[in-house]
């Protein structure tokens, strides 16, 4: 097995981040569709248009600090050392990889030696630091602290973009070995910018007043030439006349959007326009704060707020994306998890003939519950085979006490009511369709016959040519059984009256009868059977068979009549049944097509 890392790594330092911004989108969206009125849609929609410019920075950024704890305390275990540059260029090959949003990363030794691998580049490059004040500085300054921490963003030259630099000191038994540097570039930030709809505004990023981070116009935007690398660009530097004015002005407080908990806004008036401006302040990167801002032309407020209105549908389609976009970046975290979750919700569905066994993972509790989880279908799948196989032969209820039971099979006693169904004239239709049609008759008349049974909770315990043997209250108990049943023989009667099976009219007679009943596996040592015994079982044959001589279609005891007084049955008579040491009466239900 190759090496693996530890789920709670992965989980802390990539899912929780994620997890933690996706349910504070929820929270925060139901709060909006739950506003009512339209200054609260409006101070929502800016809250949520500066909350998505700080995911996406967080998304941008924070993962580069996780990975630099880990390639530092790869320096502490002796898994990575300075002098092994094979190893370090295996182990830079895989972070650029696995970081898309870094281009570079390196080691300064204290001697300001370089080792370090660009993203384009096919080898490790060793040579000097540069010894020029901006870098000396950085080099410095990380030496000195003991934390990892950020560079203000700066222009390069090379990647004809600005960049970020994230330094961390790696130390090795109490000694500062090399300073770690992984370049970021942040051009994605504008792009994201500029991709989104903002009230029809204008978003940016920038610090310490007038240094530029993200805008629109930096996608296209390039510098003179005689600009060197590490200088900042500054919002005049891209003609931004407007905002450095919107910047450089006081304002006044809007009462209309008093609503703002986490942003701070303005109404500037500049050129008979009045401008709405949203900052948004963050200290979570470099030394200076960052500010998230956007700018609105007022004269669009209109428009905005007609649209707010509407955004009630619109925002439960908001919710449904920001959680598809959580749950599609938790599965690009941990790629064996999606594979886990399908396989399991397989087996949720019953769908375990399906199920494709999970393969290993590098992660070690994922490759331990992928293992076992493996071990649990193939005991599902030889459990359900059993399980179908012992259904098509026995009642559902004794299959599933088989397994429970490890295959023994219980005697079981109670007060039951036996239904027999029988169907009328079934030689005549024997002689006239001929095998194969009668065989399609019975699998259509048991399958209808069988499905309203079972929904009464009263289980078929055995199939005698055309003859159903029904019970109910054993071994499914239920206090109503004889209502249970008669109810059943009503709707029995009622499917055949208006429905033919394999093209032929069907009449069912059907006898019921309430009393003792023991049920239980009848048989040879090698081969046993399901079956229920009790006088309730013969009597109801018999008056299942006394159906010619009243006229009737179903017909039952005052025994089951005992049991459901409830039940308005009509007295048929009293007669003397054989096996019966007193004449039985018999009672009829009124025929709902009569």
């Amino acid at each position: 097995m190759p090496w693996r890392v530890p789920l709670k790594v992965v989980c802390v330092l990539g899912l929780g981040l994620l997890v933690a911004a996706a349910l504070g989108s929820v929270i925060y969206l139901g709060f909006s569709v739950a506003a009512k009125n339209t200054n609260q849609l409006l101070s929502d929609k800016v809250e949520s248009t500066l909350d998505a410019i700080a995911v996406q920075v967080d998304k941008h950024l924070q993962p580069v600090e996780s990975q630099a704890l880990r390639i530092a305390r790869a320096f502490e275990s002796g898994e990575l050392t300075l002098q092994d540059t094979d190893k370090l260029q295996t182990y830079f090959r895989g972070i650029l990889t696995a970081s898309s949003q870094v281009s570079a990363i390196g080691l300064i030794k204290p001697d300001r030696k370089l080792i370090a691998l660009a993203r384009q580049s096919k080898n490790i490059f060793a040579g000097p630091w540069p010894d020029e004040p901006f870098f000396t500085s950085r080099f410095l300054r990380t030496m000195q602290q003991k934390e990892g921490r950020w560079e203000p963003p700066s222009w390069s030259p090379r990647l004809n973009q600005s960049i970020m630099v994230y330094y961390m000191p790696v130390v090795v038994d109490g000694q500062f070995i090399a300073a770690l540097a992984q370049t970021i570039p942040i051009a994605d930030l504008s792009r994201f910018l500029s991709q989104e709809t903002y009230l029809h505004g204008v978003p940016y990023i920038y610090y310490d007043n007038d240094k530029l981070i993200a805008h629109p116009k930096l996608i296209s935007w390039r510098p003179l030439d005689d600009v060197k690398g590490g200088s900042v660009i500054r919002i005049s530097d891209i003609g931004e006349a407007l905002l450095e004015d919107l910047l450089s002005m006081e304002g006044f407080v809007p009462e209309m959007l008093s609503h703002l908990t986490k942003t701070e806004s303005k109404i500037i008036q500049l050129k008979d326009r009045d401008y709405l401006v949203f900052t948004r302040v963050t200290n979570r990167y470099t030394d200076q704060p960052w500010s998230l801002g956007l700018y609105i032309d007022a004269r669009s407020e209109g428009e905005i707020v007609r649209r707010l209105i509407n955004t009630f549908v619109v925002a439960v389609g908001f919710l449904v994306f920001t959680v598809a976009v959580a749950i599609y970046a938790g599965v690009l975290l941990s790629r064996p998890m999606r594979s886990l979750a399908g396989s399991m919700e397989q087996v949720r569905h019953d769908k375990i003939a399906d199920v494709k066994a999970l393969p290993h993972s590098r992660i070690t509790e994922i490759d331990d519950a992928a293992q076992s989880f493996n071990e649990m279908v193939s005991g599902l799948k030889e459990r359900d085979l059993i399980r179908k196989t012992l259904g098509r032969y026995v009642p559902k209820k004794v299959a599933e006490s088989l397994l429970k039971e490890g295959g023994a099979l219980q005697t079981e006693e109670s007060i039951a009511t036996v239904l027999f169904a029988d169907i009328e004239g079934f030689t005549n239709l024997t002689e006239n369709l001929g095998p194969e049609r009668i065989v399609d008759l019975l699998n259509a008349y048991f399958g209808d016959m069988v499905d309203i049974i079972e929904r009464y909770d009263g289980v078929v315990t055995q199939f005698q040519g055309d003859a159903i043997l029904a019970t109910f209250n054993i071994p499914i108990v239920h206090p109503s059984h004889a209502a249970n049943a008669l109810n059943a023989a009503l709707e029995m009667r009622g499917r055949c009256q208006t429905k033919t099976f394999a093209r032929q009219v069907v009449r069912a007679r059907i006898g019921i009868s309430t009393g003792h009943l023991v049920a239980g596996a009848v048989g040879a040592q090698g081969r046993l059977n399901y079956t229920v015994h009790g006088d309730a079982v013969n009597l109801a044959a018999r008056v299942e068979n006394l159906n010619k001589v009243y006229g009737t279609y179903i017909l039952f005891t005052q025994s089951t009549l005992d049991h459901c007084p409830e039940v308005a049955g009509i007295f048929m008579g009293e007669t003397t049944v054989r096996g019966q040491s007193k004449p039985v009466k018999l009672y009829t239900l009124a025929d709902p097509a009569a």
